[in-house]
């Protein structure tokens, strides 16, 4: 790289700096666990300069390979592409400071602090009250646990709506709600609740035994429609004789009365 295009670098990088600002990070690991250190800001990078208070930690420039001083020696990688630092088996005593990135030589320096916290606990949900039935007015839903040691924390409930919050309010109005999770998470870790079932959860869908019982309703129906549409045709027929001919009222007596002028004039 000639001198004219690493001036060019240098003046959008610290244009990149300016926009974005090197307010100070927090970065969160576990104890024994691997932190990762990132800068803010992309490559491409010319020098990259990882410092903790004013030791240093790793050091490169472009065309030659990095350099690893004492504290973090064998357990620190340097990733020049992206200037991340990655420091392994960190402990306490290891984050008692703040780290400092120096990127393509620009005297301003990314400061970053690290903290070891602890996963969050497997979370729990308590009614309140505690005797929280379908008959209770409204009960409150509080996702607990042990977090003291694992701040910061958030809190998240799973339903129809998620709601980021510790507590939440149920009643009639969630009765589509068949239960209720939350999750606990923090920078590291998350946990999720057993599900609580929900008193005021109604079921609305027809199950098996439903769909049975309306099966069983319409054939008996059907078998009493058909029923009375076989009586009717009965009935129909013993009224306009076997041959289906319409007998008409006073046919027999006028036969009789026919008959008894035929022998009376013989």
């Amino acid at each position: 790289m000639d001198q004219r295009q690493g001036i060019c670098v240098r003046v959008v990088f610290l244009c990149s700096l300016v926009c974005l600002g090197w307010s100070e990070d927090i970065v969160y690991v576990s104890e024994g666990g691997t932190l990762r250190l990132q800068p803010v800001i992309s490559g491409p990078f010319t020098s990259v300069v990882w410092k903790f208070n004013k030791d240093l930690i790793a050091e490169w420039d472009d065309g030659s390979e990095t350099v690893y001083y004492d504290k973090f020696r064998g357990r620190a990688i340097l990733i020049e592409t992206t200037g991340e630092l990655h420091v392994s088996k960190v402990n306490a005593q290891d984050l008692e400071g703040k780290f400092t990135v120096d990127l393509n030589n620009t005297a301003e320096a990314a400061t970053i602090t690290a903290m070891i916290i602890e996963p969050v606990p497997q979370p729990d949900i308590h009614p309140s009250p505690v005797a929280c039935t379908h008959q209770s007015v409204r009960c409150t839903l509080h996702c607990g646990g042990d977090t003291s040691k694992a701040e910061p924390v958030k809190f998240q409930w799973k339903h129809d709506q998620k709601e980021s919050s510790k507590s939440i309010v149920i009643d009639v109005n969630t009765q589509n709600v068949k239960s209720f999770s939350c999750n606990l998470s923090n920078p590291i870790s998350m946990k999720e609740s057993k599900p609580f079932k929900n008193p005021f959860y109604q079921d609305n869908t027809i199950g098996p035994g439903g769909i049975t019982g309306l099966v069983l309703m319409f054939l008996v129906l059907i078998a009493l429609i058909v029923g009375v549409l076989c009586w009717c045709h009965k009935k129909k027929r013993a009224a306009f004789g076997v041959n289906g001919e319409g007998r008409q009222p006073g046919d027999s007596a006028e036969r009789v009365h026919l008959e008894s002028n035929t022998t009376a004039t013989t």
